[in-house]
């Protein structure tokens, strides 16, 4: 299956519905679980959050091809896609509940999202690529994995700094003294 062949796929209405219905669902449990906590961060900020994880992963499909050759406006609209959808699919199950969980202890902070989704999100990510992937897992060497580790825990900062950043959280909790 060429990259063209998955970006066909990822547009056609099955899996938009699929991601949007991910999206509302983990947007309607949160709310559940955490009311106030997710009403302090608000509606308009979330999206504005989502938003940015947009543009970043344009910003990063534009970076990945300009330094491995070329760009093409098939190349980049084909990077674009796949990106914005695994980053929000990203967002929807991994960023967003550490968002809300840090809010409701005080720590929705933009550090404390990064650390976290980065050390949860990277294996995650990681691991769900090699088994999506027509790779061989037992043919990985360790330092294949740690390579793509490490790419994953960039990508995972990108995206949850992006959205920290779009959702409009504090960069340090603020120390009043009462």
């Amino acid at each position: 299956m060429t990259p063209y062949d998955i970006v066909g796929v990822l547009i056609s209405p099955l899996p938009i519905l699929a991601l949007l219905a991910s999206v509302a669902l983990s947007l309607a449990a949160l709310y559940v679980i955490a009311r106030r906590a997710f009403v302090q961060i608000r509606m308009v900020r979330i999206a504005t959050g989502y938003l940015s994880v947009l543009v970043s992963m344009a910003l990063v499909s534009a970076t990945i091809l300009a330094t491995n050759g070329g760009i093409t406006p098939e190349n980049f609209i084909g990077f674009v896609v796949l990106f914005a959808y695994m980053a929000c699919w990203m967002v929807a199950v991994i960023v967003l509940p550490l968002v809300i969980a840090l809010t409701a202890r005080g720590r929705g902070v933009v550090g404390w999202v990064l650390l976290a989704s980065s050390a949860v999100g990277a294996p995650i990510f990681t691991v769900s690529t090699y088994l999506i992937s027509s790779r061989n897992i037992a043919n990985i060497t360790a330092q294949q994995w740690t390579y793509d580790l490490l790419g994953a825990v960039m990508l995972m900062a990108i995206i949850s700094g992006a959205f920290s950043i779009g959702a409009r959280l504090p960069w340090a909790k603020s120390r009043l003294s009462v």
